[in-house]
C-alpha cells in the first residue's frame, strides 16, 4: 500500500452531507469510508490547484468544499452503487464532470476560487497571535492624522505656512 502524505483535507463528513450526498443516502457509508474519500478527492483537487498555487492551501472557502464533496460523492456512489431512480447517475455524474471542469479552469487561470491564501502568501503573524513589527513588510496604515507626516496636513512637516507643530 502507498504512503499516504499528510495533507490538508477540503471538507469534512458534515459537509459532505450538506454539499455532496444528501439525504438518507450517507447513512449507509461508514465514517471512515467518507473521510477517505474526502481526502482522496482532496488530493485530486490539489493536482489540479498546484499548477497554480503553493501547497498546502491557507484558506479556501465554500467553492472548494463543494468541489471536494461532488467529487467524493461520485467516488461513495461508484463504488457503492447508484440508486434505483433513472437518470440519478447521470446528475450525478454531470456534477462531478462540472467540478473537474471547473478546476482545470481554475488551473488554466480562468477562474478563481474564492478567499483562496496559498502557502506564498507571507502571515502577519508568526503563528502565535503575535505580530512581526521588524519585519520589512510590515505597516501601519490609518486614515487618521497623527502628525507623523504632512501629507494632508496643512502646516505640517516641511510646510511653508505651518508653525512647525505637530
Amino acid at each position: 500500500m502507498p504512503a499516504v502524505i499528510n495533507r490538508v483535507v477540503y471538507a469534512d463528513a458534515n459537509d459532505l452531507q450538506n454539499y455532496g450526498l444528501v439525504g438518507t443516502v450517507t447513512s449507509t457509508i461508514t465514517l471512515p469510508t467518507k473521510q477517505a474519500a474526502l481526502s482522496a478527492c482532496s488530493a485530486v483537487i490539489d493536482s489540479y490547484l498546484a499548477s497554480r498555487y503553493q501547497l498546502p492551501l491557507v484558506q479556501w472557502d465554500q467553492d472548494l468544499v463543494r468541489a471536494c464533496c461532488v467529487l467524493a460523492s461520485y467516488d461513495l456512489l461508484v463504488t457503492r452503487g447508484f440508486g434505483q431512480q433513472p437518470g440519478v447517475d447521470q446528475n450525478i455524474r454531470a456534477r462531478a464532470q462540472d467540478t473537474l471542469l471547473w478546476l482545470e479552469q481554475v488551473s488554466k487561470g480562468t477562474q478563481e476560487p474564492a478567499s483562496l491564501i496559498d502557502s506564498s502568501t507571507p502571515s502577519a503573524d508568526g503563528g502565535d497571535g503575535s505580530v512581526n513589527t521588524t519585519s520589512p513588510d510590515f505597516q501601519i496604515v490609518t486614515s487618521a492624522v497623527r502628525g507623523w507626516t504632512n501629507r494632508g496636513a496643512p502646516g505640517g512637516w516641511g510646510s511653508d505656512s505651518g508653525n512647525g507643530n505637530l
